[in-house]
């Protein structure tokens, strides 16, 4: 097993480091060294810029705006930004994006995911699981996975 990396991956890195040089200040410190207030105003920005890139939910497929990349690339992505001291996802990414995100994509409606993509103007994502009176039934393209029981996606925008 050859575990080197790749001339295209080496470039995508490449890029990477780049896209982080415009994003950060030539005194950079990592987002730990930022106010709250700081903390706040560049989260929002970084946000932005992954999102012009694809690279909120990297994995997704290309026509919810997402860059699809591959293992490696991800990989090489998620180095990079930790590397630099940014955050590789916003406050709610871990439940919003691998969670929900993915359940929309499974079992939801196109329309469903190209709305609510990870990097549209969402603060907050929240869902429960409750005893269903109609099982079976579709609650905003979902469909509850769990017999007897419905998910209930609550979006909230900023």
């Amino acid at each position: 097993m050859d575990l080197r990396e790749s001339a295209d991956i080496a470039l995508f890195r490449a890029s990477v480091r780049e896209f982080i040089a415009h994003l950060v200040p030539g005194d950079w410190r990592g987002i730990g060294a930022l106010s709250p207030t700081g903390w706040r105003d560049f989260t929002a920005r970084a946000r932005t810029a992954l999102a012009e890139l694809g690279w909120v939910a990297p994995a997704w497929p290309a026509e919810y705006g997402s860059a699809e990349l591959g293992p490696a690339e991800r990989i090489a992505l998620g180095e990079e930004l930790v590397q630099a001291g940014i955050l590789t996802g916003a406050e709610h990414d871990a439940f919003g994006i691998s969670v929900l995100g993915n359940t929309m994509l499974h079992h939801g409606l196109p329309e469903l995911c190209r709305r609510y993509r990870a990097w549209s103007p969402v603060s907050t994502f929240s869902a429960r699981a409750s005893p269903d009176p109609v099982p079976g039934r579709d609650i905003g393209g979902i469909r509850g996975a769990l017999p007897g029981y419905h998910i209930c996606l609550q979006i909230l925008s900023r």
